[in-house]
């Protein structure tokens, strides 16, 4: 994929004015509201505010996971920093900066464009508009850290907030057009990536995030037939779901960062 040059001089622009302090600003807004964040988010609307709501953004998010990771396997274009001469682009390292995989298009502003924007299209009452007004923000601030940190190009983030945004609009429409069928979506969408298992062209984020939407399916599957939980309970069981999920999360990142640690050395 051809880089074009105002590319290059955006990312030199942003480049000098990197400091410490920017470089772990940028590192925790990516982190915050552009990965775990979104797993927080999507675990508050789904098990304290609207199971259904949360079942909507979750198929959003978890197909823009996987979409994004099936155009970085076909398209496999070079981070920044990996061109020759631009390796002073990078700010942090991978257990830092989350930069996995191909470039193209931005994974980070195309999950939380699909988060955020399903967000707006779930709660968009005014007495919701301050989820509207933070949404747009946060999905601008992490297009932002990605080009700052040198792990994208702009055409990166632009594309991959473009795909996101799309992705929840209509599958969004979609799902609420199903209502309770739509659960034959999810099936349906488990079983359309099926035949990418069989060609050697794609990432390994690819497969995990195709098992995770496997997981999501048969969870809420098994939920629905089985636990049938209610959100309309006292306030203390909610905190208290919060405070388990939040904490089994942590462990899960903690694992992660120190695999990858396990793996730089």
């Amino acid at each position: 994929m051809k880089t074009l040059d105002f590319e290059w001089k955006i990312l030199e622009w942003f480049d000098s004015f990197k400091s410490d302090f920017l470089n772990i600003f940028n590192q925790y807004i990516s982190l915050i509201l552009g990965s775990i964040g979104l797993i927080v988010i999507l675990m508050i609307v789904y098990w304290v505010l609207n199971k259904e709501k949360g079942l909507m953004i979750a198929y959003n998010l978890f197909l823009a996971m996987l979409l994004n990771n099936l155009l970085k396997g076909l398209i496999m274009r070079k981070r920044p920093f990996e061109n020759a001469g631009y390796e002073h682009l990078r700010k942090l390292d991978v257990a830092k900066d989350g930069a996995t995989g191909s470039s193209f298009p931005s994974g980070h502003a195309m999950n939380s464009a699909s988060l955020y924007t399903s967000l707006c299209c779930n709660f968009k009452s005014k007495r919701y508009l301050w989820i509207q007004i933070i949404s747009i923000i946060a999905m601008i601030l992490v297009a932002i850290t990605r080009i700052y940190l040198g792990v994208h190009f702009p055409t990166d983030v632009v594309c991959g907030l473009t795909f996101g945004i799309v992705i929840a609009l209509i599958f969004t429409f979609i799902q609420a057009e199903l209502g309770s069928k739509k659960y034959l979506l999810y099936l349906f969408t488990v079983l359309a990536f099926v035949p990418c298992l069989f060609f050697d062209i794609y990432e390994r984020d690819f497969y995990k995030s195709y098992g995770l939407l496997i997981g999501f399916v048969m969870a809420t599957i098994l939920e629905e037939r089985y636990v049938k939980f209610d959100t309309n309970v006292r306030s203390i069981q909610k905190v208290i779901r919060v405070i388990i999920g939040m904490l089994i999360i942590g462990c899960e990142y903690l694992i992660y960062e120190l695999s990858l640690i396990h793996i730089s050395e």
